[in-house]
């Protein structure tokens, strides 16, 4: 099933694995669990916003 969806907190609670995808590249697919929301975030942006 493809998901799309801007709340990143419903990804936990709705998949098992994620697909970040960005300009039709796939950048990253990886299981959800062990992610945080700050690795989704980093994965989406290509660098940590802290």
């Amino acid at each position: 099933m493809i998901y799309i969806y801007y709340k990143i907190e419903k990804i936990f609670q709705l998949c098992d694995e994620i697909t970040i995808s960005c300009d039709g590249q796939c950048i990253a697919t990886q299981p959800v669990e062990g992610m945080s929301m700050d690795k989704i975030i980093t994965v989406m942006v290509g660098h940590s916003l802290s």
